[in-house]
């Protein structure tokens, strides 16, 4: 009995271990296996830095206004999206008030003008009268001061007459250029005050593009050349150059609003007012290589990319300077002329690892085509 057992023991035993051998020569025979890994030849170039952001093309002249005095509104002569023409009218106000002003004001005038010509005429014979020593000259004098106050009653009655009409021509709204509409807030029957802002119009033969810009972007505006794309064909393009900035930041979005115009005032009419259209920014970098953006690896240490060895059967670790990121690349420094860099496994690799080398091209790598 103690016999089997003692060789059910060296049974067992003798089992167990040819399992852990086997088991060493299994892990072994894994972690000398290579890796396949996708690899892009690094050529340097002088790089092109580009940026892309949605913009909208805008009037670069865009009023908001309304009626110099106020009222009710009795008739409305336009719409949104009408196009109109200079002191074309565009709204009007019940002038009832107004022309009963106008009359006030016009019998007041001709009452100051009655009063000064009998004044005039007052004047006239008490001269007569001082040199005949009818009366003194100190009535000459006081009549002559009447005279000079009824002459500035007269002007002042004229002056009151003039506002008066002018509010009555103030209560017609006419367009202060030629454009579009692109806003109104008014209604017939709709009670206004003075100076109320009611209608906006553009004016459409000076066009803008308009765009708000992360403040990383905006601190180096100036660096940047501009050109603005249609969504629809990009061969339609128009080269702009930088017009506003705006110093401070939105509070909601933390952006820049930036206003750009073209070279001519007519290159944007083929863009439609107020649609969306593509900002290009774009500099040309003097230093710096764009590697694809998923062989970038970052450790505890620095940022880096995985290079081949010499013998193109392993990987060392080589560090880089980030100068910029674009939407699948990265501008860095440290990267040389014609290197190998592993563009897809890079996250899974160490010094010790064995590759397989797999040639892609860089379009491919940029756009992460093709898989392990």
């Amino acid at each position: 009995m103690n016999k089997l057992l003692k060789n059910s023991v060296q049974t067992i035993m003798l089992f167990l271990i040819l399992i852990s051998l086997s088991g060493c020569d299994n892990k072994q025979a894994h972690t000398t296996l290579p890796v396949a890994v996708y690899v892009t030849t690094i050529s340097k170039t002088d790089e092109v830095e580009e940026r892309w952001f949605n913009a909208t093309v805008r009037a670069k002249i865009e009023t908001d206004f309304g009626f110099r005095v106020g009222g009710k509104i009795v008739k409305r002569l336009v719409n949104i999206g009408d196009r109109v023409t200079y002191g074309q009218p565009l709204a009007q106000l019940d002038i009832t008030d107004y022309q009963l002003a106008i009359g006030i004001a016009t019998d007041q005038l001709k009452a100051a003008s009655v009063d000064a010509k009998q004044a005039a005429s007052d004047a006239d014979r008490f001269k007569r009268l001082v040199s005949d020593g009818s009366i003194a000259s100190a009535d000459l004098e006081r009549q002559k001061s009447r005279l000079v106050a009824a002459k500035a009653h007269e002007e002042q009655a004229r002056r009151a007459l003039e506002l008066a009409q002018n509010k009555n021509s103030y209560a017609t709204l006419k367009a202060p250029y030629s454009g579009v509409i692109t806003a109104m807030s008014m209604e017939v029957g709709q009670v206004v005050a003075e100076g109320s802002p009611i209608v906006s119009i553009a004016k459409d033969d000076e066009r803008e593009v308009v765009a708000d810009l992360p403040e990383g972007i905006a601190n180096q505006v100036s660096q940047f050349t501009a050109s603005a794309f249609s969504f629809n064909n990009n061969d339609i393009s128009v080269a702009l150059h930088l017009r506003e900035l705006s110093p401070l930041a939105t509070l909601q979005t933390r952006t820049y609003h930036v206003r750009y115009a073209p070279n001519s005032s007519f290159e944007l009419a083929s863009f439609p007012l107020g649609g969306t259209i593509q900002l290009r920014l774009s500099r040309q970098l003097t230093s710096g290589t764009t590697v694809p953006l998923n062989a970038l690896v970052k450790t505890s240490r620095e940022p880096g990319v995985w290079a081949l060895n010499s013998a193109g059967n392993g990987v060392v670790f080589v560090k880089v300077n980030i100068l910029s990121y674009g939407t699948n690349t990265v501008i860095v420094v440290g990267v040389r002329d014609n290197m190998r860099i592993v563009t897809v496994g890079a996250q899974k690799l160490d010094a010790s690892m064995k590759v397989r080398p797999i040639e892609r091209k860089f379009e491919d790598s940029e756009n992460n085509r093709g898989n392990l």
